[in-house]
């Protein structure tokens, strides 16, 4: 549990009054401390701080219940029997806690590995490093049902299946979506392509027409979504396409080619190179051709 505002922690507990007393400490706001006790408006506990390493303990005294996240604390409904004061609490509430904090997470598997889409909390924690513990809590629930003489009992597995995996261990089978929202903008010697980006691929191919070919070329291997292409002729059509690619275990896997996008680029801007009039009322106008 921890404080919920600033208070003070007490060595000792006068039960003539029924005050905290001896040493003082000043507490801060969300304070962690273990509960250990009960003693009458006061609880006895044990400080600690989180590190980075795991905890340090502190100092041991009486602090109000009051100043304390009592919400938490002594409620069957909401604090789940809490505090925990015995073995039978720490079980029977403590199966309560895991029953209602894995609501989406149906099954040890789920509850190490946390893949379900519903979680807010996806993918976040390492949940499994111990390679053995498929094998060793198999033989636990094989003899937890034995010796409770439920073995014949219909057992129902729940396999989660993911999308592109392969089919066996030999074979491998990866879709990779085709790429939209291709659009281009243009300037007099430039093109700016973009489209919408495609999340678990390794790059894109961005493809050119070639009039002479009559066909698409590949132009440029790209990580990004974006890519300006420049030194192109002005006042002049062009047309791309661009694919998606993913690499897997040594292989790349490419998907289909996008929708074309045409464009023309933008005549060049005429630069005046001089201006002369005359006095026949004429004015000659030169410029690069």
């Amino acid at each position: 549990m921890k404080t919920n505002k600033a208070t003070t922690l007490y060595s000792s507990y006068d039960s003539s009054s029924t005050t905290g007393s001896g040493t003082q400490t000043a507490l801060s706001s969300s304070q962690y401390m273990t509960w250990r006790a009960n003693k009458g408006n006061y609880y006895y506990v044990r400080l600690y701080n989180e590190t980075s390493n795991g905890y340090t303990e502190g100092a041991s005294g009486y602090v109000l219940k009051s100043a304390c996240r009592t919400t938490y604390l002594g409620d069957t409904t909401s604090g789940l029997g809490r505090p925990w004061s015995n073995p039978y609490k720490s079980i029977y509430y403590g199966a309560k806690y895991i029953a209602r904090s894995f609501t989406t997470q149906t099954s040890g598997y789920l509850q190490k590995f946390n893949v379900n889409p519903a979680s807010s909390t996806l993918y976040s924690n390492e949940y499994m490093k111990n390679v053995a513990a498929a094998a060793s809590e198999a033989e636990t629930t094989y003899k937890g049902y034995s010796n409770a003489g439920i073995l014949s009992v219909i057992k129902t597995f729940v396999i989660p299946v993911f999308n592109n995996m392969p089919d066996d261990t030999t074979t491998t089978s990866v879709t990779v979506d085709r790429v939209t929202g291709l659009t281009a903008t243009s300037g007099n010697n430039y093109v700016k392509l973009s489209w919408t980006a495609l999340s678990n691929v390794s790059g894109y191919y961005v493809y050119m027409y070639d009039t002479t070919a009559k066909k698409y070329k590949f132009y440029k291997n790209v990580s990004s979504s974006s890519l300006k292409i420049s030194g192109l002729k002005s006042n002049k059509k062009y047309k791309f396409k661009v694919k998606a690619y993913y690499d897997y275990n040594g292989t790349r896997y490419k998907g289909k080619k996008s929708a074309a996008v045409s464009i023309k680029t933008k005549n060049k801007v005429v630069t005046v190179k001089s201006a002369k009039s005359s006095k026949t009322r004429k004015i000659t106008v030169k410029w690069k051709k």
